[in-house]
């Protein structure tokens, strides 16, 4: 069976754009603490690309938090990250507290052990206690 041009445009699949797949970062700067956001799939390519900007703002003398609520998929590159966040901060005294965010994300937290370096939180408010901030937001 021969296909024609109309049923053949029915067939085609959308191509993913490079902005939905796209690792995105952002940071919330208060007087006492940095939230860093992250959202998308933390893999190792995008992670090589936002690794330069995520040195950039958290460079900083303020305690961080890491939201990682609004990513959907992240592997071992994802979570090399984290650990150098947070080792550069610890080395200087500063808390690091992580948000997961429900399903895969909390669990490969979970399974690496990451609860033994960073504060993982499952709120914003459960962060700044850990992070010494209670009742500061």
């Amino acid at each position: 069976m021969r296909l024609t041009p109309r049923a053949r445009r029915r067939e085609r699949v959308p191509a993913v754009t490079d902005a939905a797949a796209k690792l995105r970062v952002s940071a919330e700067k208060q007087p006492r603490l940095l939230t860093v956001l992250f959202a998308g799939k933390m893999h190792d390519e995008a992670v090589r690309e936002i690794t330069p900007e995520v040195d950039r703002l958290t460079a900083v003398d303020l305690p961080v938090l890491m939201d990682l609520s609004g990513v959907t998929h992240m592997d071992s590159m994802g979570v090399a990250l984290l650990v150098r966040v947070a080792k550069r901060h610890q080395q200087r005294n500063l808390p690091v507290a992580v948000i997961p965010g429900p399903g895969p994300v909390a669990r490969l937290l979970g399974v690496a052990g990451l609860d033994r370096i960073l504060n993982v939180a499952f709120s914003r408010a459960e962060a700044w206690q850990a992070l010494g901030l209670a009742g500061e937001s």
